[in-house]
């Protein structure tokens, strides 16, 4: 699995500030969501959501790209009629912008991209997704999310919670931990099994 990792050196600074607000929303100009079905036959959708610029290499900004990336990927399996999805690809990354301001000075700003391939399903039963894993099949060992849950969990931690699905989980909901969300999303993410393309599965 390709890394969540910075493409150019880290550059540490005290000040946080931002070009831009990362808001969830469409794709507009640079920052936003975006996806495309790429494989009907598969119910394989790619996934997408572009941070804002920030001049700041920020881990809270690159788990809230993270977040709404897992976000898009929960509302186009509800959409598309899917109860479950997995990651069965993470292309996630941030790249460094360095931009000369004076013959002595250079400005730098980050940018954190979420990019999923997902794997969708109308159901599971519980044997199949025990513990929230794949148990069985291409996808063995790798996390399965609710998509309900991630809607519930996401909307409610960003104050985007304004829809009645999200009321309907607010009474009666079970203890449950998410796989891959919220604080140390990116670590739980990077450590789903993948077998990178082009590269042959072991022989079993």
């Amino acid at each position: 699995m390709r890394r969540f990792s910075v493409i150019l050196p880290v550059l540490f600074s005290v000040l946080l500030s931002s070009c831009t607000i990362t808001s969830y929303q469409k794709i507009d100009s640079a920052v936003g969501y975006w996806d495309e079905s790429i494989d009907q036959s598969t119910d394989t959708f790619k996934i997408g959501f572009d941070g804002a610029e920030w001049n700041k290499n920020s881990l809270v900004e690159q788990e809230k790209v993270i977040d709404y990336a897992l976000l898009r990927s929960a509302e186009i399996a509800l959409d598309n009629g899917f109860r479950y999805f997995l990651i069965s690809e993470n292309h996630s990354y941030t790249e460094k912008k360095t931009t000369k301001e004076t013959e002595t000075s250079n400005s730098e700003t980050f940018r954190h991209r979420g990019i999923f391939t997902t794997v969708n399903y109308v159901d599971l039963e519980e044997k199949l997704r025990h513990n929230n894993m794949m148990q069985d099949g291409e996808f063995k060992g790798y996390a399965v999310y609710n998509a309900d849950l991630v809607l519930y969990i996401i909307k409610t931690k960003y104050n985007l919670s304004n829809n009645k699905l999200v009321q309907n989980f607010e009474s009666g909901m079970p203890a449950y931990r998410m796989p891959g969300t919220s604080r140390g999303m990116t670590e739980t993410i990077d450590a789903v099994p993948h077998n990178p393309i082009n590269s042959p599965l072991p022989d079993q």
